[in-house]
């Protein structure tokens, strides 16, 4: 059965994912009532079975290739766009 996460269950699976440390380098940058909001989350989260954890993992990953390769610009991507 495949199971539908919103916004909010991604970012606390990832969290998790990444670790006390590196999560804490995240949360530096939320705001105090985005930090609440993925705490309570976390807190109210299950074990994580890992093939729901893969498939947000392999989203963010996406996401970020997806976010370089917009940045990168240029005249190839403008060729993209325009196709």
């Amino acid at each position: 059965m495949r199971q539908t996460l919103d916004g909010k269950q991604k970012a606390a699976i990832l969290l998790i994912s990444l670790g006390p440390e590196l999560s804490g380098q995240v949360l530096k940058h939320m705001r105090e009532d985005e930090i609440e909001e993925l705490t309570l989350e976390i807190a109210g989260m299950r074990k994580v079975e890992a093939a729901v954890r893969d498939r947000v993992l392999e989203e963010f990953h996406e996401l970020c290739l997806a976010r370089e390769y917009i940045s990168q610009g240029g005249i190839e991507y403008a060729r993209n766009v325009l196709e």
